[in-house]
């Protein structure tokens, strides 16, 4: 004997609707909070030339290629093995620093050593040598830089916020369905 369910096809519409309406509603978020972090460590990067500032920014899926070997970016792809499912449902979002031109974004985030170089006295002013012992002079090439960190701290200091938004627009999303007669 069969037995007949009251509402199934409405559970069925429902349940087929929910991941498109809620991927699209946390696409959505995602994006808009890309943006706003983007902004934020825009704002909290330091601004010499104004050249670092330009070269933040975000994207959907991974970060720009880039031959500079001081841009970085942050996507949820380094950080888990979900980074690629993210990709394919077009959930991965990027935001990053640097670019062809602005090639330092991580010796301004991370700082960098100063370099000292010795010469034995009397010696020619090639021979120079990386380490220091005594009978020779220190010349120093370059003081290095202090770190002054932007980028990394920002998203740090966003992170509650944006997971908090993802929550919030997936409820929503799934509200809105359940709504639906």
């Amino acid at each position: 004997m069969a037995s007949k369910v009251k509402g199934l096809d409405r559970l069925t519409r429902q349940l087929a609707a929910l991941p498109n309406s809620v991927r699209m509603a946390i696409a959505d978020e995602l994006e808009m909070s890309a943006e706003d972090l983007a902004d934020a460590i825009r704002r909290a990067a330091p601004a010499d030339s104004g050249d670092l500032r330009t070269s933040i920014g975000s994207c959907e899926g991974e970060p720009p290629k880039t031959s500079a070997t001081g841009a970085f970016g942050a996507s949820s792809k380094g950080l888990s093995r979900w980074g690629s499912a993210l990709n394919r449902a077009g959930l991965l979002f990027s935001v990053f620093a640097g670019n062809n031109k602005v090639f330092y974004p991580r010796w301004v985030e991370f700082g960098t050593s100063g370099s000292v170089r010795t010469q034995r006295v009397g010696a020619r002013a090639t021979d120079y040598k990386q380490h220091k012992t005594h009978g020779r002079k220190a010349r120093r090439t370059h003081p290095g830089t202090r770190a002054q960190p932007f980028f990394f701290p920002t998203i740090r200091a966003w992170r509650k916020v944006l997971r908090t938004r993802m929550v919030k627009a997936a409820r929503k999303a799934a509200k809105e369905i359940a709504a639906l007669r």
